[in-house]
């Protein structure tokens, strides 16, 4: 409901000041949403992918690839930037997936199972990236089957959501 996929039959949410059942147009300006399945598409490039929503979060027109390589640098696809994405691993459309949810420097952030499909190297780089992305200053809430252990990223982290409910 929050990210408008579903409509709230009542009541009323926020986010960053604009109504979700009347400024949904705002609300998604305000937020970055990476859904759980990859909606990518695999014949453009993930820097063609970055580009795009780039300009669909009005990122004006001489920034569009400055933004895009920010996102690219970000979350570790040098590599593949210029290769189709339907090439990548499952990883790395995951990161690719996020990357599209950060451009534009939305102030939430909306991450459902980020880590799906990676090996505990990706998924640790992942976790680190989301870290730096809450400190600075974005919301994150995001979905995990996986809790992430105590000694490390609790701190920052306070909740982690699981299938089995919630990890503090």
């Amino acid at each position: 409901m929050l990210t408008g996929d579903i409509t709230a039959s009542g009541g009323e949410a926020f986010l960053n000041g604009y109504s979700m059942r009347t400024e949904m147009g705002q609300v998604h300006q305000n937020m970055g949403y990476c859904p759980q399945f990859d909606a990518i598409d695999d014949l453009l490039t993930g820097r063609e992918h970055l580009e795009f929503y780039a300009r669909l979060r009005g990122v004006p027109e001489q920034e569009v690839a400055s933004v895009a390589e920010w996102g690219i640098q970000k979350l570790g696809l040098v590599k593949y930037s210029n290769k189709s994405a339907g090439t990548y691993s499952g990883g790395n459309k995951r990161k690719l997936s996020t990357a599209m949810s950060l451009i534009g420097c939305p102030p939430v952030v909306f991450l459902d199972e980020p880590t799906t499909g990676m090996d505990p190297k990706a998924r640790r780089f992942l976790w680190d990236c989301i870290l730096s992305v809450i400190k600075e200053g974005r919301s994150v809430i995001l979905t995990s089957h996986r809790c992430l252990s105590s000694h490390t990223h609790t701190q920052t982290l306070h909740r982690c959501f699981s299938s089995q409910g919630i990890c503090t």
